[in-house]
């Protein structure tokens, strides 16, 4: 069994404070769900305060900061053996001011729900239009990396992975996510067309084990007078 790519989403604003987006799931099972959080701003970026999906807190996995401050880059994600449940909407508040926000969300299916979830967390900060991370992961795990940067005039190409957004404000900032399946180095790169500060993370999303059945939902329903349960 390998983790692969359930689903996706994203949201790309101005300057805010708390933003929202609708996720919807893809139907797999065993899923862990991880949430980009990219910020830009003239000054440091606010700490993010919470993410949600639906009323379940995730909590910070990993995070990037370039050098100057001026741009973070962090996955979110929710506890160790909890699963999304529903389509539901993901919300993140930071903690003060209006900084720019450029965020998204990506679903594995058929991943670990044991601790840990995830394999190796990695994390860069650089400047330039040449963007790449690689991550160290397993030939059966799902690599998953993106960055945020302050950006000119807007414009990423996705050279290596499958793109899992591309978004951005002209003259304010700009992000893209991709993932990476079953490859033991995953290399993530990325062509900006704006050489500036950025923030780049990657974490590796494990396998569920071999005969792993992600959870079930319980059936009711009535035989004359007597109640059944199906599982």
């Amino acid at each position: 069994m390998a983790a692969t790519f359930d689903s996706k989403s994203n949201g790309s604003f101005g300057a805010a404070i708390s933003v929202a987006w609708a996720h919807t799931l893809g139907g797999g099972s065993n899923l862990v769900l991880a949430v980009f959080v990219g910020q830009a701003d003239s000054a440091t970026p606010p700490a993010v305060s919470t993410v949600t999906y639906g009323a379940q807190n995730l909590s910070q996995l990993a995070s990037s900061r370039f050098s100057g401050a001026n741009t973070s880059a962090e996955w979110w994600r929710l506890a160790d053996g909890t699963a999304p449940s529903g389509n539901q909407t993901i919300t993140v508040t930071v903690a003060s001011g209006t900084p720019e926000l450029a965020c998204g969300a990506i679903v594995a299916k058929d991943a670990s729900q044991a601790t840990p979830v995830f394999g190796t967390v990695t994390g860069t900060n650089a400047s330039g239009t040449a963007i790449s991370r690689t991550v160290t992961s397993g030939t059966n795990e799902l690599s998953i990396c993106a960055f945020d940067q302050t950006i000119g005039t807007r414009g990423i190409t996705t050279d290596t992975g499958t793109e899992t957004w591309n978004i951005g404000i002209v003259g304010q900032s700009q992000s893209a996510g991709s993932y990476i399946t079953g490859s033991a180095s995953a290399v993530h790169t990325w062509t900006s067309s704006t050489s500036a500060e950025y923030s780049v993370v990657g974490v590796s999303i494990k396998a569920a084990a071999a005969g792993a059945v992600g959870p079930v939902t319980p059936i009711m329903g009535m035989i004359g007078n007597l109640l059944y349960i199906q599982v």
